[in-house]
């Protein structure tokens, strides 16, 4: 006889949080299907006067959907998840800062997501009186 697991899973996700997690998996996966619909070579003649390789652009399609997978992972209590992200969204902001794209835009484009998300994490339910943050790391 099989024995059934009876603990449940008490983690309460803040609708906030839910509905962002959502709404960057939607724009991540949306924004990685238009990079890897375009063809490498186009995207390099269109940004010709920008130093951009093509490894650059590779790297790029391959973490916008990584962070996809990073936002789902975050979505199911997995903490790594949200370290990788963090991860994912400074090398980005590097790339672009490598590249001499705006600061202002690269702030607010790269990292803004993950600083919002982060922000997220420290909301309190109101019933438990602890976060998301907490839920996450286990503290």
């Amino acid at each position: 006889m099989e024995q059934q697991n009876s603990t449940k899973d008490t983690r309460v996700r803040h609708v906030c949080l839910s509905g962002w997690l959502i709404s960057l998996m939607v724009c991540y996966a949306m924004a990685s299907l238009v990079y890897i619909l375009i063809p490498t070579y186009q995207i390099m003649d269109w940004v010709a006067n920008h130093q951009l390789e093509s490894w650059m652009i590779i790297s790029t399609k391959i973490l916008g959907l990584l962070n996809v997978l990073f936002c789902a992972l975050i979505y199911i209590w997995k903490n790594w998840g949200f370290l990788a992200y963090w991860c994912s969204s400074l090398f980005m902001f590097g790339l672009s800062h490598h590249l001499g794209m705006n600061t202002f835009y690269s702030v607010i484009f790269l990292l803004g997501g993950v600083l919002i998300l982060s922000a997220i994490l420290f909301v309190e339910e109101e019933k438990t009186g602890k976060s998301a943050y907490d839920h996450l790391f286990g503290s």
